[in-house]
């Protein structure tokens, strides 16, 4: 006697059992299975394959999203699944939607909207790696006084013996970098 097949659910059962539907028409139909850290829905349609919940929940009702496309919130809630809640646009588009929801400001970016004494560097001065701290440092202190004590010798020597490039010796010497010695 054959093995029989194993009954699997379609992939649509799967998906909206993990949903929590409101009754009301407005309100956001929450996925409820595992989230990313940024709260977006993850579904795995297969032993090896996830997708976030809310691209599932258009691939669904409207069918494939077209390669390119992002498909992004109306509500601006992550774990929103309600397709009406969901469009599709371009990369330019979510960037857009973004900044016009107010996305992209000092609570998204902090260290690039926040200058002066407020800055985390200025409050914390020694987080700062300097010098031969820096994992990608090339040359030591030692060899930095060096280089600015040396008269009449060209910048393209100085970089063979260190083994740096040239733009690194001539920053060294105008104080560019190593500007804390």
């Amino acid at each position: 006697m054959p093995i029989k097949a194993r009954f699997r659910c379609p992939i649509a059962d799967r998906f909206w059992k993990h949903v929590d539907k409101t009754e009301q028409e407005s309100e956001c139909w929450l996925w409820t299975g595992c989230r990313n850290p940024k709260g977006y829905g993850s579904f795995h349609h297969s032993r090896d394959k996830s997708v976030q919940a809310h691209r599932m929940a258009w691939q669904i009702t409207y069918g494939p999203i077209p390669d390119g496309l992002f498909c992004l919130h109306h509500c601006d809630n992550p774990p929103c699944v309600r397709p009406d809640h969901l469009f599709l646009g371009t990369a330019a588009d979510n960037t857009l939607d973004m900044m016009r929801k107010g996305r992209h400001g000092p609570d998204v970016f902090p260290s690039y909207k926040i200058a002066g004494d407020r800055h985390w560097s200025h409050r914390h001065p020694e987080k700062i790696h300097k010098g031969e701290m820096v994992g990608t440092s090339k040359l030591t202190e030692s060899q930095v006084y060096e280089i600015r004590d040396t008269k009449g010798v060209s910048i393209s020597a100085l970089a063979r013996k260190y083994a740096v490039a040239r733009c690194t010796i001539r920053r060294v010497i105008r104080r560019e970098s190593w500007k804390h010695i």
